[in-house]
């Protein structure tokens, strides 16, 4: 779903929180991320569940690029992450991480990888 806002719950502040009331939380909120930001506890994680779902909503294109179409290498630049870009005699190749909801933009310059 393109207009989905992805939410994350943090709970911060655990190293003021007794166990019992800790683990009722964890039990309440199973997917929550645990933190205590003073001291850096739980980051790691956070980091990773945020990479996770990120990682989740992207799709890995292969284009092929005539060179003429500079505006779809920028634009494949500026949406994206590109993995590999090479050229040959018709043009840029690019692998490259799109947001899935903006991958009928580049339909027409998807080909096989190289």
């Amino acid at each position: 779903m393109a207009n989905r806002i992805h939410e994350h719950m943090v709970i911060n502040k655990n190293d003021l929180l007794d166990e019992t009331t800790l683990t009722r939380i964890r039990t309440l909120y199973p997917d929550a991320s645990f933190v205590t930001a003073s001291t850096g506890e739980g980051l790691d994680e956070l980091v990773a569940a945020i990479t996770t779902e990120l990682e989740s909503q992207m799709t890995l294109l292969h284009l092929s690029v005539p060179y003429d179409r500079g505006d779809v290498v920028a634009s494949a630049h500026r949406l994206g992450e590109v993995v590999a870009e090479k050229h040959d005699e018709h043009g840029t190749l690019l692998d490259v991480r799109i947001p899935s909801h903006r991958t009928s933009e580049f339909t027409d310059f998807m080909g096989s990888e190289f």
